[in-house]
């Protein structure tokens, strides 16, 4: 069986918890092909036998690059999926956005995974205790490649009558989450950090902050990074960036930065 996972990470969690579950459907013999969202051709969802979605979780929502994803994916229909998120305090209705976008797809939701991820926000990290720290560990990492088996289980049942088969739904909760997070809709999650700034003196040019930034919206100029509109806000490049030379207005100083995970 051939299957795509596409997913967002920034800091290497989510990066994390895909490469787990594509393990998961390894050690059964399928082929597995993993995309970052930021390189994902839409129109390559259709070309798969099972199709995944993952994403870190941002002010309650799936990443933006992932919104565009799905809003141009070509139609599913009875395109057997399964969604898989990464949260440090709530994820909100997260999966049930992704799945109804899927299903406007006529795509069939068989599965969904939720898993801890350390806080990567640097106002939460110099504020409180560091939600999710070290997540995902070694057991959730186990138990994300255990997820592939309840996929596929679920895809049994599916291949039955694919047609007939319900998929998977997540009831809506107007909860305080809920609320909160229309303070940041899509488009403007850019103002959770403010404008950012570079200290060219300690800029290097490595390009991590080129390399690492899902919306695709840092060029590396003679002097170092020159940013452009289309921010998600996901703090990677201030986070990333070895020299700590990236700046926001949030985020004044050289503290609270998460370094991620991307050597896991």
């Amino acid at each position: 069986m051939k299957i795509r996972i596409v997913y967002h990470s920034s800091h290497g969690n989510t990066h994390l918890v895909a490469k787990s579950i594509a393990a998961g459907f390894h050690s059964h013999d399928h082929q597995v092909e993993l995309h970052p969202a930021k390189d994902f051709n839409p129109e390559l969802a259709a070309d798969c036998d099972l199709l995944g979605i993952g994403s870190a979780v941002y002010v309650w929502k799936h990443a933006e690059v992932i919104e565009n994803i799905l809003e141009q994916m070509p139609d599913l229909f009875v395109k057997p999926a399964f969604l898989f998120v990464t949260y440090s305090g709530d994820p909100g209705n997260t999966l049930k956005y992704m799945r109804d976008k899927l299903a406007k797809r006529r795509a069939k939701v068989l599965a969904a995974h939720k898993c801890l991820g350390e806080e990567s926000y640097p106002w939460l990290r110099s504020r409180f205790r560091v939600p999710a720290k070290g997540h995902p560990d070694e057991h959730d990492l186990d138990t994300a490649a255990a997820f592939a088996d309840r996929v596929l289980q679920s895809y049994e049942q599916f291949v039955d009558d694919p047609v007939g088969f319900a998929g998977l739904d997540f009831p809506f909760n107007r909860d305080l989450f809920y609320y909160m997070s229309l303070a940041a809709p899509f488009g403007d999650v850019e103002r959770t950090i403010g404008r950012r700034s570079c200290d060219y003196d300690r800029c290097t040019r490595c390009g991590e902050c080129v390399k690492r930034c899902p919306a695709s919206c840092i060029e590396m100029g003679q002097s170092g990074p020159i940013f452009h509109e289309g921010c998600i806000g996901c703090c990677g490049c201030y986070n990333l960036c070895p020299e700590g030379a990236i700046q926001a207005v949030m985020f004044p100083g050289r503290r609270n930065r998460y370094r991620g995970r991307w050597n896991g």
